[in-house]
C-alpha cells in the first residue's frame, strides 16, 4: 500500500493473463467495502532514466537523431515482448 491519502493506493504486480480478472475482482471487493467505484490504471514497467552520449563533431540533423534513439526504445520493447516482458496490460 502506498500513499496516506483516503482509501489508499496499491502496487499490484500481476501477470498480463490475469489482470482483467484481477481488476474485476478488486473493483467488486472495493465497491462492495466502500461503496465507491475505485480507479484502475494498468501499466508497465519502462527502462527508466538512461544517459544519452553524445559524439563530437557529430553532424546528425536533430531529428535523425531523435528518430534513431525512438527505433532504439521500440527494438528494446520489442526485445523484452519477446522474451515474455509484455507488461500488465
Amino acid at each position: 500500500m502506498t500513499g496516506g491519502g483516503f482509501g489508499g493506493c496499491t502496487i499490484n504486480l500481476v501477470n498480463a493473463e490475469n489482470v482483467e480478472e484481477f481488476k474485476r475482482t478488486v473493483a467488486q471487493g472495493y465497491t462492495e467495502a466502500t461503496g465507491l467505484v475505485p480507479e484502475i490504471y494498468v501499466c508497465s514497467a519502462a527502462e527508466g532514466a538512461e544517459e544519452i552520449i553524445a559524439i563530437a563533431n557529430c553532424r546528425m540533423p536533430i531529428d535523425v537523431f531523435l528518430s534513431s534513439i525512438r527505433r532504439l526504445r521500440r527494438l528494446r520493447q520489442i526485445r523484452r515482448d519477446g522474451l515474455g516482458y509484455k507488461g500488465f496490460g
